[in-house]
């Protein structure tokens, strides 16, 4: 027993002798290496006399802009593009560099960057307790040429920095961010089904932008397929930028800047693309439209059709519309909806003595590329409403009978921004009816 208590000391002893003999990493010691990724991240940092341009995505919101400029001091100055505040005030603050099992940037006094993460909505309008799940605290990933990128520590979304010019960071400071902002949002008011080709594509790619900062490409392939590619944004001096870039048929899109009154997009290898606008929106309607897909309704709402819009089926709805409004009855709305894969309702709303009736009647239908042929004419399917409204409803009956319809979009020229539905005869494509989706 002695001689294992022994041998323990001795090699316990060896052990303590032994301490300072530790493994190197390339080429310096552990606590080496993290003073020298400190020191880069640093020196990167307050190495860009004129600032950094800033983009950050969160993941519960879409993208923001900033203009960093890191002094020695450990505060940054800092504006962004979250409001018209944000991008014409400047905002100092303080920051950190700090080892958090890597190289790591901290921003830890309130500033543009923490809004994000406010827990209360009415501050970034975010989720409660959450904010719009944006990080504080950055790790370093990695540098290149004029580039810095960092990740969120909690959320992940990535931080890009590059150097910003002399001349961006000036126009930063002067507002044009805020000019930008309002005239990209103007361009969207005005312009509707916007789109851009792309070689390669059969079809127009569709170019949406929400409010909250994101947007989509979308369009459909040469097996019918609709393909969606949802992304971010945030404003720059330039206007519109996609940080971590949008890749459609292998194409990575970076930017979106005016050219006067046309919107143009750019991709990595400088390539520009021009922003139409279609009548209607590019992607085909039967290919949205069926029981189990985004749209299976198309209703009437009212005693009268959308203003604007000229078809043979116009008159066949105003003259059942009046046939009820004689007979002391108004119609609520009028609707054609696919109910499941073999039948189609029609259904009629109406007010009567001021109750709420449905007068219904259904179809079997089958449904080829957007053709619709229907058979199996079935009245008063709930109730009795339908075959007692006949000379009500009139030649609206024989209209349901006259297929087969095609289906597509109709422009409303009343509100550019919002198409329609229609159901087209397809002997007779100036006779259909139509009605929001």
């Amino acid at each position: 027993m002695n001689k294992i208590v022994i041998m323990l000391l001795i090699a316990a002893m060896m052990a303590g002798c032994r301490k300072n003999e530790v493994t190197l990493v390339n080429g310096g010691l552990p606590e080496e290496r993290i003073m020298e990724r400190l020191a880069e991240l640093r020196g990167k940092l307050t190495g860009a006399e004129t600032g950094w341009m800033a983009a950050l995505t969160t993941t519960a919101g879409g993208g923001y802009g900033f203009y960093m400029k890191f002094g020695p001091d450990e505060k940054v100055t800092m504006m962004g593009d979250l409001d018209e505040d944000a991008a014409t005030q400047p905002q100092t603050s303080t920051y950190r560099v700090k080892w958090v099992m890597n190289a790591s940037l901290l921003f830890d006094t309130y500033n543009y960057i923490t809004l994000l993460q406010d827990p209360d909505p009415k501050v970034s309008g975010g989720k409660p307790g959450s904010g719009l799940k944006s990080d504080i605290e950055f790790e370093y990933i990695r540098s290149s040429g004029d580039s810095v990128i960092l990740r969120g520590k909690k959320y992940q979304n990535y931080l890009y920095l590059v150097k910003a010019t002399a001349a961006q960071a000036t126009a930063y400071q002067q507002g044009t961010v805020v000019d930008r902002m309002e005239a990209i949002q103007d361009y969207f008011d005005d312009h509707f089904n916007n789109y851009i080709n792309i070689d390669g594509l059969p079809n127009k790619v569709s170019f949406i932008v929400n409010e909250d900062k994101r947007l989509s490409f979308q369009y459909a392939d040469a097996k019918d397929s609709i393909i969606t590619i949802d992304g971010k944004f945030n404003f720059d001096v330039s206007g519109l930028n996609f940080s971590d870039g949008l890749v459609v048929n292998g194409i990575q899109f970076k930017k979106g800047a005016l050219n006067g009154s046309t919107l143009k997009l750019y991709d990595t290898g400088g390539k520009e693309y021009t922003v139409s606008q279609n009548p209607t929106p590019v992607i085909p309607l039967w290919l949205l439209f069926n029981y189990n897909k985004v749209y299976k309704t198309i209703m009437i709402t009212g005693t009268t059709l959308p203003p604007g819009i000229t078809s043979g089926f116009n008159s066949v709805f105003d003259g059942m519309s009046g046939r009820f409004t004689t007979s002391g009855r108004t119609i609520q709305t009028v609707d054609i909806t696919l109910s499941n894969s073999r039948t189609l309702k029609v259904n009629i709303w109406y007010l009567s003595g001021g109750s709420r009736f449905l007068a219904d009647a259904s179809f079997s239908y089958t449904y080829e590329r957007g053709v619709l042929t229907l058979s199996d004419y079935t009245p008063s399917v709930s109730n009795t409403n339908w075959n007692n409204g006949l000379v009500r409803i009139g030649n609206f009956v024989d209209w349901l009978q006259s297929g087969p319809f095609k289906v597509d979009w109709v422009a409303n020229p009343a509100s550019g921004a919002r198409s329609l539905g229609g159901i087209y005869k397809v002997s007779d494509p100036s006779n259909f009816f139509y009605g929001d989706l």
